[in-house]
């Protein structure tokens, strides 16, 4: 409960409209998707859009029937011509993160799926201006030396040193081989040479092969693919571990 808390609320004064927040139940691939947006009175919403898609069919009407059953009454509407969905369960709410938390539990137990289990999360979208501020805390969690300098751009310096920490490489896709894609396990019992990995690269191997994975599916649209294969090129150190990456799609 206090990790989805904790989420929403980073998506919510972290994140700029338009951002979104993914969750999926690892082993099954199954996946729940929030968007934040603010409304005509300035104040800040979340959206959330459950796919009637080939890998959903078979229970969405169970998870629709479920959110209905609690008072959280959404909208069906028809996918657009040409997307491999027949449509989605739509719901828009003022940014309430235990509501959301709530409909993240209802409709993965309306799924057969336990959510204490497995869970994986990231975000997509645009950081607010004042992340900036979590951008230096992150860069001194890696002993990153950045000081002040006059007359620089300090928040350029610091935002440049973020994106090399967050370069993947063949080491950290070793590491995340050998304990097989599970971050517990990682994280109980990693050893002296793992210190290069991070919980932010690890989620960016899992956020970038669950949108490879999307995409092998033929779930994705052009413009998904699109944008993965640009995160590809930005987040991967060479064309070696882009390649190392689209061939450990479904293996962990």
């Amino acid at each position: 409960m206090d990790d989805l808390l904790s989420f929403f609320d980073t998506l919510d004064w972290a994140f700029a409209d338009d951002s979104l927040l993914f969750i999926k139940h690892k082993p099954t691939e199954y996946f729940l998707q929030f968007q934040k947006y603010t409304d005509e009175n300035g104040k800040p919403c979340f959206h959330f859009s459950f796919p009637d898609a080939p890998w959903s069919t078979s229970f969405f009407k169970y998870v629709v029937e479920a959110l209905s059953k609690e008072g959280i009454n959404g909208t069906i509407i028809a996918a657009e011509a040409g997307l491999p969905v027949k449509g989605f369960f739509d719901f828009n709410f003022p940014a309430d993160k235990r509501l959301a938390v709530n409909i993240v539990e209802i409709s993965f137990n309306a799924m057969g799926v336990k959510k204490e289990n497995n869970l994986v999360a990231w975000f997509e979208g645009s950081h607010k201006q004042d992340y900036m501020k979590v951008l230096r805390l992150r860069v001194e969690q890696h002993n990153q030396n950045i000081v002040d300098v006059e007359g620089a751009n300090n928040d350029q310096i610091i935002s440049d040193e973020y994106s090399k920490i967050m370069h993947l490489t063949k080491e950290h896709l070793k590491i995340y081989k050998h304990y097989h894609g599970d971050i517990d396990m990682w994280v109980r019992s990693r050893m002296k040479g793992d210190k290069i990995m991070s919980d932010e690269l690890w989620g960016e191997i899992d956020q970038l092969l669950s949108r490879l994975d999307m995409k092998q599916k033929g779930l994705a649209s052009d413009s998904f693919n699109a944008e993965t294969k640009e995160l590809l090129s930005k987040r991967c150190a060479s064309s070696e571990v882009e390649q190392e990456l689209i061939e450990m799609v479904g293996k962990y």
